[in-house]
């Protein structure tokens, strides 16, 4: 199962250009999760608990993000196996992606838009990504939806939220560009927002409470979607939980979970209202590993 996940990443970003940053000692995300499997597989999938917990950890954020390689590339789920990104999308795509991929602070980006547009393939939603000049990645249709979704993806880092606004800005007008406006009405528009890297993977509490610091950032967000950017018919606020437990034995088996939580904000006077149904929309899913503690 782990050397499937470094497979993906090989055949995502060029092996012989994987192996080569990787003896360098590069810090590239796609790097680090090499070395997060190749740690894992030397243990022989047993760790210490708790200071190698961190690991397990860092290996189910490998797997989730690698699940959505694999399902754009219509590769194979069960083997993890990667297809080929010509599935993706168009010449121009393919041309884009592989120059994020390989950028260091722009592969979150690409796996961000890569997840987004894999939750809504899972769901039989029919996706084109696109690259065009100052209009969103993704053109999505759901099947009973009169109109069509157009979608872009960003990733807040940044704990200002001046940040926040002006993604939401530039935003509306990539959707305003492709119609999305009072006059036409081509389409939804939705914009995914990641936190992550502004939270941190947040601990699991219990129930599905919203937790507060992600309120923080939706009433920031409800404040810009009032009166302004009304091409966004809603943001869906997207960042990661994890949770841990054991079985209660010595030494314990450990179950590590990790989910991908999202809530859905909608614009309050927006050019095209989001359908009742925003569950169609809901990016989400949970990821699970369990561990032997025995070495």
């Amino acid at each position: 199962m782990v050397r499937a996940q470094q497979v993906v990443l090989e055949e995502t970003l060029g092996r012989a250009w994987l192996e080569a940053n990787v003896k360098r000692g590069s810090l590239h995300p796609a790097c680090e999760r090499w070395r997060v499997c190749e740690r894992f597989h030397k243990s022989g999938g047993r760790l210490r608990v708790p200071t190698e917990l961190e690991l397990a950890h860092s290996l189910m954020e490998v797997m989730a993000d690698n699940l959505s390689l694999v399902q754009c590339s219509a590769g194979d789920i069960k083997s993890f196996s990667v297809g080929a990104l010509a599935n993706y999308g168009d010449a121009q795509v393919l041309r884009r992606l592989k120059k994020v991929l390989h950028h260091d602070t722009q592969f979150g980006d690409a796996l961000l838009e890569l997840s987004c547009a894999s939750w809504h393939l899972l769901n039989k939603h029919e996706v084109m990504a696109t690259e065009r000049e100052g209009k969103p990645d993704l053109h999505i249709v759901i099947p009973g939806w009169s109109v069509p979704v157009f979608a872009d993806s960003k990733r807040v880092s940044a704990r200002t939220d001046n940040v926040i606004e002006g993604v939401i800005e530039k935003a509306n007008r990539q959707l305003r560009n492709s119609g999305v406006c009072e006059e036409s009405q081509t389409g939804l528009g939705i914009v995914y927002i990641d936190v992550t890297l502004r939270l941190g993977v947040l601990d699991r509490e219990r129930g599905d409470d919203v937790p507060v610091v992600v309120q923080e950032v939706t009433d920031l967000i409800l404040r810009r979607l009032y009166r302004h950017n009304r091409s966004v018919s809603a943001v869906v606020l997207l960042w990661r939980e994890r949770a841990t437990g054991t079985d209660g034995k010595i030494p314990p088996l450990v179950s590590l979970l990790l989910l991908w939580r999202c809530l859905v904000i909608r614009h309050r006077r927006p050019h095209i209202a989001l359908p009742a149904n925003d569950a169609r929309v809901r990016v989400q899913g949970t990821v699970g590993l369990r561990v032997d503690t025995t070495r």
